[in-house]
């Protein structure tokens, strides 16, 4: 059972590792990361194919101490009556139970005829696959039960508790008090425990059980060294009041907490202490947008009905207008697998388009900016953000710090903890570093202009009316009725000619003989 349950985790990492290889073979070809990615999935499927052999070894092994023992019976001649039950029960019950029925039934004084004996065997043959299947079942149930166990783990997991507060402010749009927030879950099994310093302020111990996988920060308090695990310590002390129709800037380093606390105000993640207060509508535009396999237009209603005013606004905002000019079918052109056939930009535009449309109270954007070249990055945050949505609460995360103007309200998080928040005087004032969180702009242009797909579809005026009969989504082709013989010509070719007649061969004697 050890052994079995250690190769099907092994097989689950694998299978894992090839979807996502499979997922990002595009990525893989560009950087030639093929033979690192086969390297690594080779080793994984090493340690499953180890587990395997144990499990094949150890059912060899009692499959010759059962042969042994019998050799041992047969050349002693002294029967063990236990270890032939054994025996017995173990590899010849279908063989041996016609012999114990006929036995039992003479020497209880009954006259065995040939009548008796040939229906007794013809109800025996009938049980006999039944009972050579037992073994077999047996290892189908010890694989049923540890598949079930994960099933039951996976659904007696904790629940995501709701912990938003829907509340109806005139003036406030977010409310984050004394929240502290982690993307903790009870199958993590990290533990944290809190405990007050001789200053009185709280700190975060070391997690007493850390998983491999889980990162963890250095922080220096009260001028001791604590290490805090970021997965279970992901916001402390949060404190935040966002006024409805302003712009907030969300800045800092990677890894700091960015993107948490967009999720956090989304209810993604788990409250340990504290509240979190929102009024109005979400909309949210995430770091790796979201793209599915349809028209540009469907990619932008995402289920809602259909608005031409608020679509074209939202276009517009985007500025999506002219990758529009340049696609096949304009808005109604077919968006590839995974968004193929669209640069990292124009997928960001379209998932900005989406939630601009969505017209919700309050959007958040993770990071939109990061994937333009730096003059729509300009037009998207002074005329897309600024101007079209001045009357919404926009949560924006950026590090473009040199567009954010000087009336925007700069929110600095660093290490899961906000650091200051105010407009750019506001923060210098406080002495406050501000550099280290600037972009050189010029190189932010060339590192966006690398990431744009040099492969973008243009395509003349005068062939867009047949280029709309194209599409890139078709039903999978099917055969009905019987196979055709080419099929089976096909499977005789891969294999060879003479093995496959011994096979017909043999399997016309094993039919004769029954």
């Amino acid at each position: 059972m050890k052994f079995r349950n250690a190769k099907l985790k092994e097989g689950d990492y694998r299978i894992k590792l090839i979807a996502e290889a499979l997922g990002g073979i595009r990525i893989l070809k560009l950087y030639g990361w093929e033979t690192a990615m086969i390297e690594k999935i080779g080793s994984i499927r090493e340690k499953e194919v180890y587990f395997l052999g144990i499990i094949i070894i150890i059912i060899i092994i009692i499959i010759i101490i059962i042969i042994i023992i019998i050799i041992i019976i047969i050349i002693t001649g002294r029967m063990n009556y236990l270890i032939v039950i054994l025996v017995l029960c173990i590899a010849g019950i279908p063989t041996a139970m016609p012999v114990i029925i006929f036995y039992t039934y003479v020497a209880m004084g009954n006259q065995l005829d040939g009548a008796k004996s040939f229906t007794i065997l013809s109800l025996l043959a009938l049980i006999q696959n039944p009972m050579y299947m037992i073994p077999m079942l047996i290892q189908q149930y010890m694989m049923a039960a540890l598949s079930t166990k994960r099933i039951k783990d996976f659904l007696q997991s904790d629940e995501l508790v709701d912990y938003i507060e829907k509340v109806d402010d005139d003036k406030h749009a977010v409310i984050i008090s004394n929240a502290s927030l982690a993307w903790i879950t009870s199958e993590t099994k990290l533990i944290a425990e809190t405990e007050k310093t001789e200053t009185g302020k709280s700190e975060y111990e070391k997690v007493t059980q850390s998983d491999d996988n889980v990162e963890l920060t250095e922080r220096k308090e009260g001028g001791d060294d604590v290490i805090i695990n970021r997965s279970v310590n992901t916001l402390i002390d949060i404190n935040l009041q966002l006024e409805k129709g302003k712009l907030y800037c969300i800045v800092g380093p990677v890894g700091s907490g960015k993107s948490s606390l967009l999720s956090a105000i989304l209810g993604e993640l788990t409250l340990k202490t504290g509240k979190v207060q929102v009024a109005g509508s979400l909309a949210y535009h995430q770091q790796q947008p979201w793209i599915t396999s349809n028209t540009i237009k469907e990619n932008i209603l995402a289920g809602l009905p259909l608005d031409e005013k608020r679509l074209n606004e939202a276009i517009v905002a985007a500025n999506l207008a002219p990758d529009l000019a340049m696609f096949p079918a304009g808005i109604e052109t077919e968006i590839g697998e995974r968004g193929i056939n669209l640069s990292g930009g124009q997928k960001a535009r379209v998932s900005f388009c989406r939630a601009v449309y969505r017209n919700a109270d309050i959007l958040l954007l993770d990071d939109p900016l990061s994937a333009v070249d730096g003059h729509v990055s300009e037009n998207l945050l002074n005329f897309g953000i600024k101007k079209y949505l001045k009357d919404k609460t926009v949560i924006l995360v950026t590090h473009q710090v040199h567009l954010i103007g000087s009336d925007d309200t700069v929110i600095i998080i660093e290490e899961g903890k906000i650091l200051t928040q105010g407009t750019m005087e506001e923060i210098k004032k406080t002495g406050i570093d501000m550099s280290k969180y600037f972009v050189d702009k010029e190189n932010s242009d060339e590192k966006n202009t690398r990431k744009r797909n040099k492969s973008e579809a243009k395509v003349d005026d005068d062939k867009k009316s047949d280029a709309k009969k194209d599409t890139l989504i078709t039903e999978e082709e099917r055969s009905d009725g019987v196979v055709n013989l080419d099929v089976y010509k096909w499977f005789i070719k891969l294999g060879s000619l003479p093995l496959f007649i011994f096979l017909i061969l043999i399997a016309i004697a094993a039919t004769g003989t029954t």
